[in-house]
Order: structure tokens, then sequence, then C-alpha cells
């Protein structure tokens, strides 16, 4: 495998002809089996030098499980078979793995007609032009003012980092997957991969899935006319609808996904607990008037993972800062001692309370969700996602440190904060 494909650390998966395992009656051995070869692939993602050996190392398969995953895919014509001299060679090409192709077939002669425009020559005679016709119909080539050329095929296209399959030393997340036995969450992050967009969207479009909360209790810290509130945050989110109080938690839009409902929360719930997707959680504006009104994310309040915050993700320092200024506040309103790193830590993990601090004025206060992947494929995308958002943390902890200082100039808990983060140990860790 050429050097620069590794080191941009993914493959490019063809989401609709995955999903074909799925509706040929096969199941996670395969569909494993599938993304262990893909790994293995060089730059045009097709042709695999993984053999049985790797597809056992990625997935946690027997030998005898692999070899039959591989002929049965290779039965539904997913993979062909490509004869090897060295059978013992790893660097040797052993599998085709073609991409999905939703267009109608073509004959013989057209596509001898479309391999020859592909190498840049044009059709002469009118027997060619008449088929060069029919292929167009087809939708593989069309007329340009400089001539025919060649149509690519349309994909729904995944980024799946290396890391999904392959964690040397570790089981892979792939790995954790087939050890659930069930084909259901691994074609659902096929679908999110293909569906994340780091750059413009944070994660996957909070249009399509989302996670929402509301403020169910709110302490004011300081005592000026410009104080700030410290809101402390829960599921669900409210909105009336006909004088009636309604509520919902999450949001799930099914145009574009393969799953129904039912089967996509379940199936996500199985990808939360292998810890391969994660919500990052936000504060929102906008009351909504009715059950799917929008809002905005806007200052990040921290980052779960099957329930849980967790510390190694660019928005976990300013939501612990947040956590320790409630803290903080908890323990002046009630007179009682100061937490030490330990209590905080372990209330933290157990807990995983989701807190704002706002402008005292701000009378509505909400947060938002954004589903997003573990694992990220390493592309300029993603590396701007990461500027991103350690641009917003950092804004987040310059907002934060001047609450500190108006609303608790004496606070030694909160002095130290910058110390606890960069400390943090064993007392907050994921």
């Amino acid at each position: 495998m050429p050097d620069e494909k590794k080191g941009k650390g993914f493959f490019t998966l063809d989401v609709d002809q995955f999903y074909k395992i799925q509706d040929k009656g096969l199941g996670i051995e395969e569909a494993a089996t599938y993304l262990a070869l893909m790994k293995d692939t060089d730059q045009t993602n097709t042709i695999s030098r993984g053999g049985v050996n790797s597809v056992m190392e990625y997935t946690g398969l027997a030998r005898a499980e692999a070899k039959r995953a591989i002929d049965s895919l290779a039965r539904v014509e997913l993979v062909e078979k490509l004869d090897v001299e060295r059978a013992r060679a790893k660097t040797v090409p052993r599998f085709k793995l073609p991409p999905h192709e939703g267009r109608t077939a073509l004959t013989e002669l057209e596509a001898s007609v479309v391999a020859e425009i592909e190498a840049g020559r044009q059709p002469t005679t009118t027997k060619d032009k008449n088929t060069a016709f029919r292929a167009q119909q087809k939708g593989w080539i069309e007329k340009l003012s400089t001539g025919w050329a060649a149509v690519p095929a349309s994909q729904r296209i995944a980024y799946v980092p290396n890391m999904f399959v392959d964690m040397p030393g570790h089981t892979s997340p792939l790995g954790r997957l087939v050890q659930i036995g069930e084909i259901g969450p691994v074609m659902l992050a096929a679908e999110l991969y293909h569906k994340q967009d780091l750059m413009n969207e944070r994660g996957i479009p909070t249009s399509e899935i989302s996670a929402h909360y509301r403020s169910v209790s709110s302490i004011l810290a300081g005592s000026s006319p410009s104080g700030f509130r410290l809101h402390h945050l829960v599921v669900g989110r409210l909105y009336t609808e006909k004088g009636e109080e309604k509520s919902f938690d999450k949001l799930y839009q099914p145009k574009g996904f393969r799953h129904k409902k039912d089967a996509f929360w379940r199936d996500l719930k199985a990808l939360d607990a292998a810890h391969v997707t994660e919500w990052a959680i936000y504060s929102a504006n906008g009351k909504p008037n009715r059950e799917y009104a929008f809002n905005r994310p806007q200052r990040p309040l921290g980052v779960l993972r099957n329930g849980k915050h967790v510390r190694n993700t660019p928005e976990a320092d300013a939501a612990f800062v947040s956590y320790m200024m409630w803290c903080e506040q908890e323990r002046i309103s009630k007179g009682s001692r100061a937490f030490d790193a330990e209590e905080m830590g372990q209330f933290w993990r157990d807990s995983s309370p989701i807190i704002a601090v706002e402008n005292a004025h701000v009378t509505h206060v909400e947060g938002i969700g954004i589903l997003r992947m573990v694992y990220r494929a390493d592309t300029e995308n993603s590396a701007q996602w990461f500027r991103d958002r350690h641009k917003e943390r950092r804004e987040a902890l310059f907002f934060l440190d001047g609450v500190r200082k108006a609303a608790f100039p004496e606070s030694v808990v909160i002095q130290s904060g910058i110390d606890i983060l960069s400390n943090s140990g064993t007392a907050i860790s994921s």
C-alpha cells in the first residue's frame, strides 16, 4: 500500500455498496470482513491486499469465520477474489471490491465505446456515434462542447478512519461491534460517517439528529446587576402546542437514512455503548414554539459518551470550569466546606452534570447535543474542525474567567482550576 495512503489514515467507503451486505441477507461477520478488506485497499479503494489473517486481526473472527465471510461476499459479487501467485506475500493484491453502480449496465459494444472515450478517443463512425448516444441515455457519458466525456458514478461516500478498524494492541471499535453480534450498529456507523460534516455542522447535522436539554434550576452567581446565572440542564425540551406543554429529548429525521426510527435509536445506543459515537453539548438559543423549532449551538458545555463526560475533547475544559463554579456556588449557598478535587471528580464521573453559565438577563437557557463520531478521518476538514473547536474553547474559557472574577473573587477552588485541568490525573479522568 503506498505510504501516502497510509499517512492519511482513512479509506473511503461506498455506503450503498456496503448496504448490499444487509440487503442480501448477510450478517455482521460479512460486514466486518468487508470493512477489514477495505482498510487494506490501495488509493483506488477497490484493490485490497488484505487477507484472512488481517480480517482475523481487525475483527476478532476465527479463521473459519473469516474464510466463510469472504466466500459469502464473493458469492454475492461484493468481493472478487484475485489470482495470487505468492500465497504468503503480504503486498500482493488479493481482492477487488467494486463500487456501487446504480446505472443500467452497458452492453459489450457500449462498454467498448465508453472505454475509448475514457482513453481520450472520440467515436467517428456512425455505428459508434449511435452507440455513444445509447450509453448517454444510460448515464455513462455526456456530450460537451469539446466532445464526449465519461460521467463518474454518483456514490454516497463515507470517510472511515483506519482506527475504526485497526487499533494495534487494542480491540478496535469494529471488533467491539462484532462482539455485540448485530449487523445494524455497523451499518449505522457507515451511514453516520457519510452524514458527518465536521467543517460546517460540527458533526451530524442537527436538522437530522440532535439531543435537547432544558434548565431545571438556576442560581445567581454574584450580586451585581450585571451578574450571571449557573444553569443545571437535564434531558428534554419543553414546548407549547395548542396551549398544552409537551416535551421531547431527541430529534430524528429519517429522510436520507436507511434506518427506521426504532432501529435507529436501538443501533445508536449500541454505538454509544461501544464508544463509537459521542454527543457534544452546547448552549443554544431559541425558545421552541413547536416540537422541532430551530436552536443554534453557542457555547460548549461538555461531551458525553454513553451518558458520561469525557475529558479528551476540545470542549471539556470549559465544561469542567463551569462545573467547578456550580460546585462552589452550591457550597456557598449551603454554607458547607469546599469540595476537594477527588470529590469533584467523582461526582463529575458519576453524575456528569451539564452546567451552563449565562448572563443573568438571559431568561431562557437550553442545550443542544450534536452527534458525532469518536474516531475521525484525518482530513483537512477534520484538522480545521479541531482548530475551530480549540478557538471555541479559548473563547469560552475567557468568558468563564470573567465570570469567575466577578462572581467568585475569593474562590481558591476556581482560581486553581487551571492547575486542576493540567494535572487532572485520576481525579477527573474519563
